[in-house]
């Protein structure tokens, strides 16, 4: 019958409270499902740099999101060597991923909160030093209004404001900047609305520089000019424009032309992560070598699957990085020659020239203008000449950078091979000596040459020896100038000279506005806008799905921690259904003397966090006392034994007794006199099954919850079974377990749960790789992988206990309600 009768539902009290329960019940399903939806939506996020917590993620429905996406599946660091942008530091929302595809600075971007710093924070130490120089002034005056139009013009309103209504003003750090931050983003927010209102003009457009010139602070400012320039850099060109389409189409066909050495690769995830690069070079593995084991007998490893085989840790640009001739960097070469031209990139070098530049003028690009006679706007601006300046600090520069900095593989030279010739002379002594070094077979020192260092590994490699010998040789011995640079950058600048001849001709060809040929870099920008135009699906439903299927792809390389897992959660249940019913089953059916102390026993072992007795049984199972426990078993059954067969009274308590004496004896006495024989009797059980289910055998908590539902039990029963001749394991298990099915579920779940998401203890006892269980190899996952597929791994990791749920539900749900109908 309903709680509420038929005719007060009908009034709007009745109403309104049921509404009220009806709302409270929905909102509390929300806050139990949320989380749950949270988990799924953020396992599908992009990476930890653009990770948030959103129902349905951005890149599902916005381009720009998406074009993150595709930057970081193409590469982590492809903003800074191919585009050279500069990546601040990951900080909230001031992501590298900011600049992409590029936002005007107005007031509501990161980048308008970078440029207020510079403006307005960066300033006031200056201000500050200013103003007491003037006398510290207190009211506004015109030197008041200079020293302000120094150093925040675009303010002099606003602090005018706050002078005047201070009689006795100060300048306070935190006032003053919350009041020229103010000044500033207004001035900002005219310039963005007056540009967007011009369409967003190119750089190089009348218009923008009409622009410029109703903001002077703006236009005269370099860290303005080089925000800019990262944002015609960055922002969506018109792909349907076909000087648009001739860039991507030639950078394409000079990318094809890119010696091997010189070619780097994308889109690859490493030996976590499978991206399309990752599937593209494992596809053709498979195709030249047909399985696994041969991979392995030709590379040297160990792989169990086709994810394990990833490609070569190359780092180009390192000067130390030395490719050995492998057969795996063989291959890997191999594979670069043929692969899709997306899959290519140059290894490019000016942005470590432009980083060595910062370090040598203190990040400072006005200092660099001072000693080069320049008007650079960036460092990444500066190119990387082919040969060494006639003179000046470009010239030191060069050589440092080149001597100190540049691998080998960027080097060509013009001459120099008698001098080469010396330096190994005077190295080793005899040409015999060199030849075994460098393994060669020059005949004569005249056949001495230099290497060809962008042959590794394939033709006729130097060897690391020779490959570090030229280093030293260019160091220290090569004039510079007999040294020639071959460079990606530089290769692509000779290609298009060859081409279009002057740079009229290339800007008009590309709609562009270089100076000069020099200063041409790489359409990285435009060729990934083309790129992420052509993909746009995939690109979607890759990312979507791209941290189940790593997560996946890892769990299921270690198999031996699914099997830990299995026989683990198991064994604890299969012990928890027998050896807590047996236990409860005795309290209950037999009257015991102590039957209430050993309850408060059990109950007692609940007040202890497992922590607690964590070092006691690290301590136990590290020198278990096998021998000990053996023999006291002995013990006990030999006594107990005797004492049936010699003592005539049928009463249990002699058997009990002898029992319990012969266990003593042989826990303490026989047990000591057998280790003085033998010298041994402990083991250690870490890093074993026995380690991981022993702990977990019995529980105080499940041995009361079974007694008390074992005392529910109607007594007729048991004594019908008496009467009928039934014995005592008969009746436990043909009548007292079936009548406690939906409880052992319930204890069936406790143990599996309790057990699948143990980690710490597993982790203690079973420090090695071999016996991890999946929850010690997911916290081992995480370590290194990004937030997106640690959630993914988690949900993954949740499915057999969701499994295990649904399968025993009924069962379940009538070990929650049967008790309350009892």
């Amino acid at each position: 019958m309903p709680l509420i009768a038929e005719v007060g539902r009908r009034s709007p009290k009745v109403r309104a409270v049921i509404l009220m329960v009806y709302a409270v019940l929905i909102l509390g399903s929300v806050m139990t499902v949320f989380p749950f939806l949270m988990m799924l939506s953020g396992a599908t996020a992009t990476n930890h740099t653009t990770w948030e917590f959103r129902l349905v993620p951005r890149y599902l429905y916005n381009e720009r999101s998406l074009f993150e996406a595709f930057i970081f599946l193409k590469s982590y660091d492809h903003l800074e060597w191919q585009w050279k942008m500069p990546v601040p530091p990951s900080s909230g929302r001031n992501t590298f991923q900011s600049m992409v595809p590029g936002r005007r600075p107005g007031p509501d971007t990161p980048i308008g909160e970078s440029l207020a710093t510079h403006f307005c924070v960066d300033r006031f130490d200056d201000f500050r030093r200013a103003y007491e120089s003037a006398g510290s002034l207190t009211t506004w005056n015109e030197d008041f209004r200079r020293v302000v139009e120094q150093h925040y013009p675009f303010a002099v309103d606003e602090l005018r404001a706050m002078v005047e209504a201070d009689s006795d003003f100060e300048p306070d750090r935190h006032a003053v900047i919350q009041v020229v931050r103010r000044g500033f983003f207004d001035y900002l927010g005219r310039f963005a609305r007056d540009f967007d209102e011009a369409g967003r003009p190119d750089a190089g457009a009348p218009q923008y520089r009409e622009i410029l010139e109703r903001y002077p602070v703006l236009a005269d400012d370099p860290e303005f000019r080089a925000v800019m320039q990262d944002y015609f850099t960055c922002r969506k060109p018109d792909l349907s424009d076909p000087r648009v389409r001739r860039q991507v189409d030639d950078f394409y066909e000079f990318r094809a032309t890119l010696p091997l050495a010189l070619r780097s690769a994308c889109w690859f995830g490493g030996p976590y992560r499978q991206f399309d690069g990752d599937i593209s070079y494992q596809a053709w593995v498979r195709r030249k070598y047909g399985t696994i084991e041969k991979v392995n007998e030709a590379y040297g490893t160990r792989a169990n699957t086709w994810v394990q085989i990833t490609e070569p840790q190359e780092r180009l640009y390192l000067r130390s990085q030395y490719v050995y001739d492998t057969a795996h960097n063989r291959d890997w070469y191999e594979w670069k020659a043929q692969a899709d031209l997306r899959f290519i990139s140059p290894a490019a070098t000016e942005y470590f020239w432009s980083e060595f530049l910062q370090l040598q003028y203190g990040n400072e690009i006005a200092a660099l203008n001072r000693a080069y006679g320049t008007d650079y706007v960036r460092f990444f601006d500066v190119p990387l000449a082919e040969r060494v300046p006639a003179s000046g600090p470009q010239r030191d520069d060069w050589i440092e950078h080149v001597r100190t900095r540049l691998a080998a593989r960027y080097m060509q030279f013009d001459g120099g091979h008698e001098l080469w010739n010396t330096f190994l002379l005077d190295r080793f002594g005899t040409l015999e000596a060199v030849n075994a070094a460098l393994k060669r077979d020059w005949e004569n020192s005249d056949q001495i040459r230099l290497p060809d260092l962008q042959a590794a590994p394939v033709g006729s490699p130097p060897t690391r020896l020779e490959n570090d010998m030229v280093l030293e040789f260019v160091k220290t011995v090569l004039p510079p100038e007999m040294l020639r640079l071959k460079t990606p950058e530089i290769l692509y600048r000779q290609w298009l000279q060859s081409r279009y001849g002057t740079v009229e001709a290339f800007n008009e060809a590309y709609g562009t506005h270089w100076p000069d040929m020099n200063h041409i870099y790489f359409p990285m920008a435009v060729v990934d806008w083309k790129e992420f135009d052509e993909s746009r699906s995939h690109i979607r439903w890759f990312t979507f799905f791209r941290a189940y299927r790593n997560a996946w792809e890892n769990i299921a390389l270690h198999k031996r921690s699914l099997w830990n897992t299995f026989v683990f959660c198991a064994s604890v249940v299969l012990a928890a259904l027998v050896i807590n019913p047996l236990c409860a089953y005795a309290l209950s059916r037999f009257n015991l003397p102590g039957t209430y102390k050993i309850l408060l026993f059990l109950l007692a072992t609940m007040a202890f966090p497992a922590e607690v007795t964590m070092i006691p049984n690290f301590l136990l199972l590290k020198s278990f006392p096998l021998l000990r426990i053996v023999i006291c078993v002995a013990g006990v059954l030999v006594g107990s034994g005797l004492a049936a067969m010699f003592v005539s009274s049928k009463r249990m308590v002699y058997p009990l007794a002898a029992g319990l004496a012969g266990g003593i004896l042989g826990a303490t006495i026989v047990t000591d006199a057998t280790q003085q024989i033998f010298e041994g009797g402990s083991v250690s059980l870490l890093n074993t099954y026995w380690a991981l289910v022993l702990p977990g055998v019995a529980s105080g908590y499940s041995i009361f919850i079974l007694k008390g539902f074992f005392d529910s039990l109607p007594q007729e029963l048991y004594e019908s079974a008496v009467i009928d001749g039934a014995g005592e394991m008969r009746i436990f298990t043909q009548i007292t377990l079936p009548m406690s099915t939906p409880v052992l579920a319930v204890i069936a779940l406790w143990s599996f749960t309790a057990a699948y998401g143990s980690f710490t203890w597993a982790l203690i006892i079973c420090q090695d790789p071999r016996m991890w269980t999946l929850m010690v190899h997911l916290y081992q996952y995480q370590m290194v992988m990004d937030p997106a597929e640690d959630l993914a791994a988690l949900t993954l990791a949740s499915i057999p206990t969701l499994i295990v749920f649904l399968v025993a539900q009924k069962v379940i749900l009538k070990g929650i309600i049967l008790p309350t109908y009892k």
